[in-house]
C-alpha cells in the first residue's frame, strides 16, 4: 500500500494536486490543493480508498496527522471519504481532534456536511478513540509534537506565503 509519496508539483485544481513521481502524475484529492507550489518539491501522505460505486481514489495530505485524522473520520459510520475532506478544509488537524475529545457538537455542526446528529456521531465514536492523537502521530519513535506555540508560528507563516513543507 502507498503511505506517502516525494515528488514536484504538476498543478492544482479547486480540490486536487497532481504530483509527479518518477514520471508518474498522481491525481490527489486534497483538502487544501492551494498549499501545493507548482513546480515545488513535496511529501504528501497517502490514502487509498475504494468503492464500488466511483471506484479507486487517492487523497493526499500535507501531514502524517492530517491523513490519520481523515482516516478515523472515514471509520465513522455515515461519514464518507467527502465530507472528511470537507471537514479538512474548513479547520486544521490539532483544532479538530481538540473539538472532538471535547465534545464540541455544536463547533463540528458547524462545518459544511455536518450538522448536528453527524456531529454528534463523530464525538461519540471517535472521542476516546483518538487518545493522544494530537500530541504524537506515527510509532517507532517517529513522533510529531503539536503545541499550541508551534501551530501558531505555522499559522503565522502559513499567512507569509509559505507551504506546510517548508514550514515543516
Amino acid at each position: 500500500m502507498i503511505s506517502h509519496v516525494s515528488g514536484k508539483v504538476l498543478g492544482t485544481t479547486e480540490k486536487h494536486v497532481t504530483v509527479s513521481v518518477s514520471g508518474i502524475g498522481l491525481l490527489l484529492r486534497t483538502p487544501r490543493p492551494a498549499e501545493f507550489i507548482k513546480e515545488k518539491d513535496c511529501e504528501v501522505f497517502v490514502h487509498f480508498h475504494f468503492t464500488q460505486e466511483q471506484g479507486p481514489s487517492l487523497f493526499g495530505f500535507a501531514s502524517e496527522l492530517e491523513k490519520v485524522l481523515f482516516e478515523k473520520l472515514i471509520s465513522c459510520s455515515k461519514i464518507g471519504p467527502g465530507i472528511a475532506i470537507q471537514v479538512l478544509a474548513q479547520i486544521d488537524a490539532p483544532s479538530c481532534i481538540a473539538m472532538i475529545q471535547e465534545g464540541n457538537i455544536r463547533g463540528l455542526s458547524s462545518f459544511n456536511g455536518i450538522g448536528a446528529k453527524k456531529a454528534a456521531l463523530i464525538v461519540s465514536e471517535l472521542q476516546d478513540k483518538l487518545g493522544n492523537l494530537g500530541s504524537t502521530v506515527g510509532g517507532a519513535g517517529a513522533s510529531t509534537v503539536r503545541t499550541s506555540d508551534v501551530q501558531q508560528v505555522s499559522e503565522a507563516l502559513q499567512s507569509l506565503g509559505y507551504t506546510r513543507q517548508e514550514i515543516s
